[in-house]
């Protein structure tokens, strides 16, 4: 009985030692695979194989560097495309449940969008967490369009951007738009009250009405509060020579408080 007992524990034994070594051999393999060329773009053509995602020159290994010569993403009228894209992430990191990119460089993006208006009010949503921690070290896009209910182009976009499991934070260190300059810092809580900190300022150039001149104006925008009752502050002023005290400014300050919805009954 005991002799018994003792080989069916060696057995149980021996098949978790086996299966143990199938799964270290698995996970050896599929890790050698992911850094050999080729493998991003194996990934790639299953991820695209419903339409909404596509790919054009795609070189480079899964764990490794990626660069791609476009992408394009659309669904229900809503188009990103982004081209001459470099990415360089570490893949160790999601073992501790973060996505870790050290560098997002794009030459162009775009967004094109044209999906249907809707007569519904905004509803501020209730949570913004993600399932992982993100961190984007290095993010830079050369130029950005978008093409919707406005039209708007920017070019020099430089930002850094990081959720920590609790609150969204974002620093903008270059934009430029509109003849203008823009730097800023932003952190949102990503559940309710979902509170905001933010700040952005520049310089940029403004005509004068009537005239072929030019004024060079330097702004500040401050935000702060939930979402539902944001208090906001604005200082704006010329620079420039200017004889001492008089340089012209103005300074504004509101609160922006969101429409109470009802809940559907």
């Amino acid at each position: 009985m005991k002799n018994a007992a003792r080989r069916s524990a060696q057995w149980i034994v021996r098949i978790l030692v086996g299966l143990a070594m199938v799964l270290v051999v698995a996970a050896a393999g599929l890790w050698w695979w992911s850094g050999q060329e080729g493998s991003l773009e194996w990934l790639l053509k299953r991820l695209s194989s419903g339409g909404a995602l596509q790919g054009e020159g795609v070189r480079g290994a899964l764990r490794g560097r990626w660069t791609m010569d476009r992408v394009v993403w659309e669904r229900d009228g809503l188009r990103l495309v982004a081209e001459d894209i470099v990415l360089e992430w570490q893949p160790i990191a999601l073992l501790n449940r973060t996505l870790q990119l050290e560098k997002v460089h794009a030459a162009r993006a775009s967004v094109t969008d044209r999906r249907a208006k809707s007569d519904e009010p905004l509803r501020p949503p209730g949570n913004l967490r993600l399932p992982w921690r993100v961190n984007v070290e290095d993010l830079q896009v050369g130029r950005i369009r978008y093409d919707g209910s406005v039209n708007l182009e920017a070019t020099r976009l430089s930002a850094k951007y990081r959720f920590d499991g609790l609150r969204h934070r974002a620093e903008l260190k270059s934009l430029q738009m509109a003849g203008g300059e823009y730097q800023g810092e932003l952190s949102l809580l990503a559940m309710d009250p979902l509170t905001l900190d933010a700040e952005i300022s520049g310089r940029l150039e403004a005509p004068v009405p009537g005239s072929g001149e030019r004024v060079p104006l330097a702004f500040t925008l401050a935000a702060q509060g939930p979402l539902r009752q944001i208090d906001a502050r604005a200082e704006l002023k010329v620079e420039g020579a200017q004889p001492a005290g008089e340089v012209p400014q103005a300074t504004a300050t509101a609160r922006l408080v969101a429409p109470q919805i009802d809940a559907p009954t």
